[in-house]
């Protein structure tokens, strides 16, 4: 890439030149991902679109609830802290104060960055 910038920029390369290099890794990318594509069995669409279980507890944390330390704290209970549901409300306010409105068309994103 570096090369063809260079090349480009001095006039080595015209615009058509960049096309064509730019069409064959595009080639490339497409018949790799169709190739990949033609593996995926409907057993795997079905799983990937399943209900599948998500733990209320992350695996980090059971480990540590077990003894072991993770991050340099230890978790003794399977019950959310005072420090966790702060960040939860915090995230929840968020989300309705900017997330809600944004998807309802009653912010923009310039809003949301103030």
């Amino acid at each position: 890439m570096a090369e063809i910038a260079q090349k480009y920029s001095s006039g080595e390369m015209m615009t058509g030149e960049v096309k064509a290099e730019l069409i064959k890794c595009m080639q490339e990318f497409v018949k790799a991902f169709q190739e990949r594509r033609k593996q995926v069995t409907q057993k795997d669409i079905d799983l990937f679109c399943s209900m599948r279980k998500i733990d209320a507890i992350p695996t980090k944390w059971k480990d540590a609830a077990s003894g072991g330390a993770a991050f340099g704290y230890r978790c003794y209970s399977d019950r959310i802290t005072s420090v966790q549901m702060s960040a939860v409300r915090a995230a929840a306010a968020m989300a309705e104060e900017h997330v809600v409105p944004l998807a309802l068309g009653n912010l923009t994103p310039k809003d949301v960055a103030k």
